[in-house]
Parts: structure tokens; sequence; C-alpha cells
């Protein structure tokens, strides 16, 4: 026998935080939404897509009648049930900002009372996502005051739950990346140029990359494929376009792009 009222008291709060990036104008974004001004808690203030994650909700009319899990008609919707961390990842993007999203990718769990300290003890579940913007599909009517900010404009917030500590390691990962993998490519597109690859990674990393350094490199690695006869139009000398390798697993160099050749990659970020 299941007894709900021993431990449901016991259990902390399990939510999930998602931290979708974008470059845009040369800027790399996040989104950001600016919670109602009679939330129960951090009233107005802004914060990352986030959702609380329930596998099952169980109604008890009587309080002092246990409840056995079989017992399905005594379940109830009116909490969002989902079967796995990343649906409701997800769900947090599409409820509350109205965006749905190709890729996320768990990164960290932060846990304690001062997560949420007026109601509950919480384990939060943070996720980060690489997308173009293109790549955003924004499906419905936005339910929230949303927007596409500024990432060392959102650091500087007094954003609501842990949402600084859970941005700034996101952002801390996604630099990361951008000298061991190719994935932040994801920011640029369906196709770039290796010179714009380039600048993006220079930003992140903030390292000046010798041009043809970079180039040879990037060649060599295979993580990117030439588009046949795709180039660059407009005054300039056309630029050959490039796409990422579906088929190079998990776009790791096989060398970091800011140390000497011999300096192989053995870890994963």
């Amino acid at each position: 026998m299941y007894q709900s009222s021993k431990y449901n008291d016991r259990r902390p709060n399990v939510g999930v935080t998602v931290v979708p990036f974008i470059f845009e104008d040369g800027i790399i974004k996040t989104l950001v939404y600016k919670r109602a001004r009679d939330a129960e808690v951090f009233a107005g203030k802004y914060c990352l897509p986030n959702a609380i994650y329930a596998i099952k909700q169980i109604k008890v009319t009587d309080k002092d009648k246990d409840v056995t899990v079989k017992d399905e008609d005594q379940y109830i919707d009116e909490i969002k049930t989902f079967n796995t961390l990343e649906e409701a990842a997800q769900f947090a993007l599409l409820e509350k900002t109205s965006v749905k999203l190709k890729h996320i990718e768990q990164i960290h769990t932060f846990s304690g009372l001062y997560i949420d300290p007026d109601r509950i003890n919480t384990v939060n579940v943070c996720y980060l996502s690489i997308c173009s913007k293109k790549d955003i599909q924004n499906v419905g009517e936005m339910k929230f005051e949303c927007e596409w900010m500024a990432v060392e404009s959102v650091m500087k917030q007094d954003l609501a739950f842990n949402h600084n500590e859970v941005v700034e390691m996101a952002y801390a990962r996604l630099k990361a990346k951008a000298e061991y993998t190719a994935l932040t490519a994801h920011l640029l597109g369906d196709s770039f140029t290796i010179s714009e690859f380039r600048t993006l990674v220079e930003l992140l990393i903030d390292v000046k990359l010798d041009n043809s350094r970079f180039r040879d490199r990037i060649k060599k690695s295979d993580v990117l494929i030439a588009l046949t006869d795709q180039f660059t139009t407009g005054s300039n000398r056309p630029a050959q376009l490039y796409k990422l390798n579906e088929n190079y697993k998990d776009y790791f160099y096989p060398v970091s792009l800011t140390k000497p050749n011999w300096c192989l990659v053995f870890f994963r970020l």
C-alpha cells in the first residue's frame, strides 16, 4: 500500500529549466520571460523557461485515506505530467514562450532550499539548446512577456529562482564547447562560410585565431562538408558554403583549436 501522506511532504519539488542560445547581429542571446506581477514568488522578475516535472499527481479527497498507485481514477491532470525530463523541458519552452526547439541537452542538476526559498526544497535539472534563429518555431500566442536578450545583459539581471547561476553555467559550457566541438555551428543555421564560423568561435572563446590555421584544422577534421556549387552572393568574392557533417560523431575536433597540433582532446564537455 502506497502511503502518500507519509512521503509527499518530504519530497523536493523537481523542476526543469532551459537555456536556449541563438546568434543574432553578432551577439549571443538567450530567451527570458517576465513572471506575472501577481505570481506567488519572484513576481515581475525575469527568468528562464521552466516547468515543474511531475510523473503523476494524486488527488486525495480524504487526507486520512491512503491511495494506491493503482487507483487510476484518483489521478488528476491539473498539473501537466511528463514521461521524461526532456518532455518537461520542451513543455517549459512551449508553455511559457510559445517556442519549440529541435535539440536540447542536459547540462547540470542544482538542488537546495535556496532555489525556491519561500516554498519548497527544489531539484532543478537544467538544459541548454544551441540553435539558429530560423530554427525557432513560434507556436501560438505568447502567454508571457518574452525577449531574446544578450547573454551578458541577462547575467546582470536579478533573475528568479537560481537562474543567474543556471545561465552562467550554460554560457560557460557553450563557450567551452566552441574550442573542442563544432556543435556551436548550429548557431549559424544550415549553411555558412568558414569565415563566419571562425568569427563565431573567436567570439565564444575570446581568442583571435589565425585564419589559415583555422581553415586547415577545420578541413582536416571533416566536421564540415562543402555544399556543392553553393557560394555566397554579393559584391565580395564568392565564398564556399559549408554545413555540419552529420556523420561525424558528436562533431568533436581531433585536436583543440587553441592547443598545439600534438595535443589530442581526450575528454568531452
